[in-house]
């Protein structure tokens, strides 16, 4: 009894009845083709036609939703999927189960599951676009000299970029895209807008506690004045030099442990020299350079007298401790006239700068009641 297997018709369509294998008796699919092959291809399909755009290789029509399969590229053994393209369009490489457009999964061999290379001066990147209500188009893209070789985020839509790290881990935020790519520090922020940049720290819990910002000096060889953390504030001079104008920063005072302490200092720059305006040190305020000893204290000056201004509304109140002789003033600072002086030797003037007895009244005295 004989069976039909293959029958041409006169367009030259062969028509198989059953699987039709090449290389192989027993075809486990449609069309089965095996060869054990060195260093070479089981098959090729090639389009010779030689017009551009008229030349197309192969075309796969199948699947209608996510159960079907419309390609499967597996390993020799057929044990172990390597490109998998679902009936609904996902693709997965490493996995038949796309959760996305593109799934690609590993093992615990690696970490790294994908790879971009290039050669641009410019570097590697990935373009992300993105045309939901309003087009917003971002690219990621890493290396390249001519962009110091930086790790970057680019804002395709304005053409700027929005955030670099460099080879040295220094971040930059904002900025024209030649500062941007150039961080100075580890975290460089820069603006050219008013009233930018800000640096905002929120806590939304509903208890009483927030978040903060720490310096944090930690080493092994911990010394009294070593620098716990410095906030320091710089401008321009007219020399376009950069230039601190202010500064507050903590020492530690004490690290022995059970008894630690430290200092908090808020210093200023005066005549192109910077000057440690205030010190806190274990409850204790110091106005001027000093270390305090009190709950609050009032340094000397070298070559200035030492003064505590108390404003009004009609007059200014001067407590004056003076350079020259130590004498201690209390005049109205409006005009300049002193109320009364108390001198180093302990006498006491009203209306006199220098008493020449224990209480010395130059003026008029009016008592009212005994003497």
């Amino acid at each position: 009894t004989s069976t039909e297997i293959m029958r041409l018709g006169e367009d030259k369509i062969a028509e198989f009845k059953g699987n039709v294998g090449i290389g192989t008796g027993a075809p486990p699919n449609a069309l089965s083709v095996w060869k054990a092959i060195n260093n070479d291809f089981v098959a090729e399909l090639k389009n010779t036609h030689a017009t551009a755009g008229q030349s197309w290789g192969l075309q796969v029509c199948a699947g209608t939703n996510a159960s079907d399969a419309a390609l499967a590229v597996e390993n020799e053994a057929e044990n172990a999927s390597l490109l998998y393209v679902r009936g609904d369009g996902n693709v997965g490489i490493g996995t038949t189960a796309p959760l996305k457009k593109l799934d690609v999964r590993g093992d615990n061999s690696t970490w790294a599951l994908a790879a971009l290379s290039g050669s641009s001066e410019y570097g590697t990147g990935l373009q992300l676009y993105n045309s939901h209500t309003t087009v917003q188009d971002w690219a990621i893209i890493g290396g390249g000299a001519s962009k110091n070789y930086t790790f970057r985020i680019y804002d395709q839509t304005d053409a700027k970029y929005r955030l670099a790290i460099d080879r040295d881990g220094k971040v930059g935020i904002g900025g024209t895209n030649a500062e941007i790519v150039a961080p100075d520090t580890a975290l460089h922020l820069r603006s050219s807008t008013a009233n930018e940049p800000v640096l905002l720290i929120q806590n939304t819990t509903a208890d009483a506690n927030s978040g903060e910002l720490q310096f944090y000096k930690s080493t092994t060889d911990e010394a009294v004045n070593d620098y716990a953390g410095k906030l320091s504030f710089y401008f321009d001079n007219d020399a376009a030099q950069k230039t601190l104008g202010a500064k507050i920063y903590s020492t530690a005072q004490s690290v022995t442990d059970g008894a630690e302490g430290g200092y908090l200092y808020f210093s200023t720059m005066k005549a192109g020299t910077e000057v440690v305006t205030m010190t806190m040190k274990s409850g204790n305020v110091g106005f001027g350079p000093n270390s305090p000893s009190y709950h609050y204290m009032f340094s000397k000056h070298a070559s200035a007298d030492t003064n505590i201004l108390i404003q009004g509304n009609n007059a200014d109140w001067l407590w004056q401790n003076k350079n020259s002789d130590g004498s201690l003033l209390w005049k109205q600072n409006t005009d300049g006239v002193s109320a009364m002086t108390l001198t180093s030797g302990g006498n006491l003037g009203i209306g006199t700068t220098s008493p020449a007895q224990k209480l010395h009244v130059a003026g008029s005295v009016e008592i009212e009641g005994h003497m």
